[in-house]
């Protein structure tokens, strides 16, 4: 059988031909054919495709078409226009760099940690740099179950429907493997991973109300690099309670896809904050840092601005349940070849 495809005098519209598995789709630029499966695509097969029946069935299907595909300008993918987020911790490090990237794509951004001053003072500054968002900052403690419960009430005095929620409040603890002290798990669990939990949980409703199939809520958690491979480096407890972030991650991502919430997870490795400033606070010490990350620096604030925007964005409705790599390659540092001494010989 010969495949012959309706011209524009058979079906009276610019098709173009394709592959059999193609179909009409309206497009600024007039109806193409786009690769997909499609009830008249039998039809289009079919070798008289210029019959009555044929023609009927196109032009019904044409009329149930978008008028336009969705755009791909970035501006369309990861515009954050009219959507308003939630960042804890954010007045430092990893959230004030999140804070500053989600206004710069139009969010409002409410920023909430235990220092409310702190906070009050971080958003009088992004909003004087000109971002086309804005941001408002308050105090917000985690670490209880009557802080989240306060926090909780703030984020709904001040918004109907939370679009963003950034879980990025976190603590850790150091020391050596023989002194680690129980305490040192009781705080940073309770911040790292109740408290995450327990927030997640009681903005469940302004999420749900910010919701929809075409753009979801957005959940992103801030894991760590330590929660996705063996590394201790003294701060146990931090790095089993980001592991646990992850798979917390994992686990609210299928039971909330079908409320049309997303949830994701940021894994970094070293960026610039309060909790590595032993590390990352002067330039040498920086530099020394990055010379062990396979790309050779440490996190810089656009790293974590793109990846918020992407995941917030349209153009990342469809992504939930991933842990995202922030950490130039350490996620995926093995050690040298078990091999190499017999290629050697």
């Amino acid at each position: 059988m010969v495949q012959c495809w309706p011209t524009n005098a058979a079906v009276g519209i610019p098709i173009h031909p394709a592959s059999p598995h193609t179909y009409p789709q309206r497009s600024g630029r007039g109806t193409v054919m786009r690769a997909a499966a499609s009830p008249i695509a039998p039809l289009i097969r079919h070798r008289d495709a210029s019959t009555p029946a044929c023609r009927h069935l196109i032009s019904a299907t044409l009329n149930h078409l978008p008028d336009e595909c969705p755009s791909m300008t970035p501006d369309a993918l990861f515009s954050l226009n009219g959507k308003t987020a939630l960042v804890t911790g954010g007045a430092t490090g990893i959230g004030r760099m999140a804070a500053e990237g989600l206004m710069h794509a139009g969010a409002r951004v409410l920023i909430a940690s235990r220092k409310g001053e702190a906070c009050e003072a971080v958003a009088a500054e992004l909003n004087a740099i000109g971002c086309s968002g804005q941001a408002e900052g308050f105090a917000g403690d985690v670490s209880t179950e009557e802080g989240v419960n306060a926090l909780a009430e703030a984020v709904n005095a001040r918004c109907e429907a939370l679009h963003i929620l950034m879980n990025n409040a976190g603590t850790t603890w150091g020391a050596p493997l023989e002194e680690f002290p129980y305490k040192g798990f009781d705080r940073v669990f309770s911040v790292n991973v109740t408290g995450m939990f327990a927030l997640t949980q009681r903005l469940l409703p302004l999420l749900r109300q910010a919701a929809h199939a075409e753009d979801p809520a957005r959940i992103v958690n801030v894991g760590s690099v330590m929660g996705e491979i063996p590394m201790g480096d003294g701060a146990y407890s931090y790095a089993f309670s980001k592991s646990a972030v992850h798979q917390m991650t994992r686990i609210l991502a299928k039971e909330l896809a079908g409320d049309q919430i997303t949830v994701n997870a940021l894994a970094p490795g070293p960026f610039v904050s309060n909790m590595t400033a032993f590390a990352t606070a002067d330039e040498n010490t920086r530099e020394r840092v990055g010379d062990g990350v396979p790309v050779g620096r440490v996190g810089r604030a656009e790293d974590i601005a793109g990846s918020l925007q992407f995941l917030c964005g349209r153009g990342g409705s469809y992504v939930t349940g991933a842990v995202i790599p922030l950490s130039g390659g350490i996620n995926v540092s093995t050690g040298p070849s078990i091999f190499e001494r017999a290629r050697e010989a």
